[in-house]
């Protein structure tokens, strides 16, 4: 990965709704730049008349089981992949006996900076030449871990516990590289989306991030909060 210490200068997110910014590398020939995207995907086919939001809030995350197969992802997955850099990120726990919503702080267990597999595009308006540069988190099967926090009913219902496709060094020059335009490339990808193991991450929970008492994007949101709730993980 490039040397990512110099935009520490930049911005600072305590935590991240939809219309912030995340850093990410880029793939291919622009594998040195580093640069914030708006996270969403608006692919560069869409119409803007389809409502561009709309298509953003719903391309937030790309299924690895399905990036070869919808027109939106299958290019960015050839050519477009790149590095989404943070230091961690928020997944809720649903407590069951009082419909509690409680927020985790997920992390590195090394304390190190922790890298997202993200497919990247850029839309273009034909009548003004604005642009919106946008980038999607592929995700993949929980680990045991991910699977006790992240259980949402909505995703229980659908079969299929997801987290985050966490790279490690060794996997990001991989995914940055790997010449997908072909089957035997597309195998090899396939092979890293695999689920980070649960030992790799640390997690604690927080007080209430969204909402009129939230702590929203204040250094409040990463400080430890001990929820008084039986059965947590």
């Amino acid at each position: 990965m490039g040397n990512i210490s110099s935009l520490d200068f930049l911005f600072t997110f305590y935590s991240k709704n939809q219309t912030k910014h995340v850093f990410l590398q880029y793939a291919q020939d622009r594998r040195d730049t580093i640069q914030p995207f708006t996270w969403g995907m608006i692919p560069h086919f869409a119409n803007m008349e389809w409502g561009l939001d709309k298509i953003r809030s719903r391309n937030l995350n790309a299924r690895d089981d399905k990036v070869f197969e919808l027109n939106t992802w299958k290019g960015p997955i050839e050519s477009q992949r790149c590095l989404v850099v943070l230091d961690a990120f928020y997944e809720y726990h649903h407590h069951a006996d009082t419909k509690t919503r409680v927020p985790y702080h997920i992390s590195m267990a090394d304390k190190g900076s922790m890298t997202l597999a993200g497919l990247w595009d850029i839309w273009i308006d034909r009548d003004s030449d604005i642009t919106r540069s946008t980038v999607t988190i592929v995700t993949t099967l929980a680990n045991d871990i991910m699977k006790s926090i992240h259980n949402n009913p909505a995703v229980i219902k659908r079969g299929s516990h997801r987290m985050p496709l966490v790279l490690t060094r060794d996997t990001e020059k991989q995914w940055l590289e790997i010449d997908a335009t072909n089957k035997a490339g597309q195998d090899q990808l396939i092979e890293l989306m695999a689920p980070l193991p649960s030992g790799e991450l640390n997690y604690y929970q927080v007080s209430t991030i969204q909402g009129k008492n939230g702590t929203d994007n204040s250094e409040q949101t990463i400080e430890k909060y001990d929820w008084p709730l039986i059965g947590l993980p």
